[in-house]
């Protein structure tokens, strides 16, 4: 009974050595975000997107198509559009670089831009869990089809990797999902501003499984605070050519 007893007491020591182990290796280790948010063409992933109070969710889509060129950079199409969209599809200009991360470049929405001072960096190269980037400050211009300016105005946005977690959504079982925490607010020169936090998980080599947005808008004197899960439905590649013969 007493030998037995040891042995249950060495194999629980070493089930928790081996856990302690596991988690300083999590925490040290650097994780490559670029392998957890790629961005290729002809990639296409479907949410479920479901408004906090709504009846029923709908659809949301994302899909890599088309190259830029902003001056000597080349940069990705990523369109993002909602099932119930009767307004056409809006799209960013993204692309990865190779010391400094992710970097957002314009917003489309209808005939309307976006054009950020300096480009937004989404995300560093790489992190550890804890890590965190920010508070980064972005000044940026909306414009008409024409080219004129709307109005103007600035974000804040501060970036957090808090863990690892497993997720489940109909896309399937995602191990080891990055969870991260972003939190910003903004203020536009009309007066409107606002506030959010979005955390979310990323599945390595597929990209975003899981977001949760919450955010707070105070516009035209009125404020309109919501939340917005978005759940991998499916995800895959369609063989695209980009270039001429």
């Amino acid at each position: 009974m007493k030998i037995h007893f040891k042995i249950f007491l060495v194999l629980a020591f070493s089930v928790y050595i081996s856990f302690l182990i596991n988690d300083v290796r999590a925490e040290d280790t650097e994780y490559d975000l670029k392998s957890y948010y790629p961005i290729k063409q002809g990639n296409v992933m479907i949410y479920k997107e479901k408004v906090e109070g709504a009846a029923k969710a709908q659809k949301c889509f994302s899909a890599t198509f088309g190259i830029e060129l902003l001056g000597f950079t080349p940069v990705n199409r990523v369109w993002e559009w909602e099932s119930s969209d009767t307004e056409g599809f809006g799209y960013e200009l993204l692309a990865w670089h190779l010391t400094e991360g992710l970097k957002l470049y314009k917003e489309y929405e209808g005939d309307e831009y976006l054009e950020y001072d300096e480009p937004m960096i989404l995300f560093p190269p790489k992190m550890k869990i804890e890590d965190s980037i920010g508070p980064a400050s972005y000044n940026y211009k909306w414009y008409d089809s024409d080219g004129e300016e709307l109005f103007s105005g600035t974000e804040s946005v501060t970036l957090t990797l808090l863990g690892l977690e497993d997720i489940t959504v109909d896309a399937g079982v995602f191990t080891d999902c990055l969870k991260f925490q972003e939190e910003g607010s903004w203020e536009e020169s009309t007066g409107d501003w606002g506030n959010y936090k979005d955390t979310f998980w990323l599945a390595k080599n597929v990209g975003m499984v899981k977001c949760i947005e919450e955010e707070t808008e105070f516009e035209s004197g009125e404020e309109e605070t919501e939340t917005v899960i978005f759940e991998l439905k499916k995800s895959f590649l369609i063989p695209i050519t980009l270039g001429k013969d």
